[in-house]
C-alpha cells in the first residue's frame, strides 16, 4: 500500500536516480562533493585529509589571533578596595582576623564575616558601575 502511495507522488524515473545515490534533480557530474560520500582512491583520501587539516590549522589560526580584551574587573575592585571609604572596612576586617590569629575571641566561635560582608559591600558599590562601564 505505501509503495503505491510512493510510486504515484514520485515518478519512477527520480526513484531510480534516488537509489542510485544522486539527489533528484542533479545528474551525476553536478552532484556535490560532500565529507559523507566514498573515496575509494587512497592517494585522494590522503589529499582530502590534508585539505581538511589546513582548514582546521587554518581556522585555529584566525581564532588565537583574535585575544579577549584584558578583564579590568579585578584591577577596579582592587582600586576600590584602597578608596578612604573601604579602607575602614578593610581595617576592620584586617583587626578581626589578627585577633582571631591570636585567639583573643570576644564571642565563643567568632568569624569575621560579618567585617568581610561589609568590606565586599563597600568594594562592590564602588566597583560595578565602573566595571559596566569599562564593559562599552
Amino acid at each position: 500500500m505505501l509503495s503505491s502511495l510512493f510510486e504515484s507522488f514520485f515518478p519512477s524515473d527520480l526513484r531510480m536516480e534516488s537509489q542510485a545515490g544522486v539527489h533528484a534533480g542533479e545528474s551525476q557530474a553536478t552532484q556535490s562533493d560532500t565529507s559523507t560520500s566514498t573515496i575509494s582512491d587512497p592517494e585522494e583520501a590522503q589529499q582530502h585529509k590534508d585539505e581538511l587539516g589546513e582548514r582546521q590549522q587554518q581556522a585555529q589560526e584566525e581564532s588565537e589571533d583574535e585575544e579577549d580584551p584584558e578583564d579590568q574587573a579585578e584591577a577596579i575592585r582592587e582600586a576600590c578596595g584602597n578608596t578612604k571609604v573601604c579602607k575602614e572596612f578593610k581595617h576592620h576586617l584586617e583587626e578581626c582576623g589578627e585577633r582571631l590569629a591570636a585567639g583573643k575571641t570576644i564571642v565563643p566561635n567568632e568569624t569575621c564575616v560579618e567585617e568581610l560582608f561589609h568590606y565586599m559591600h563597600c568594594v562592590d558599590e564602588c566597583a560595578a558601575p565602573k566595571i559596566f562601564a569599562a564593559l562599552k
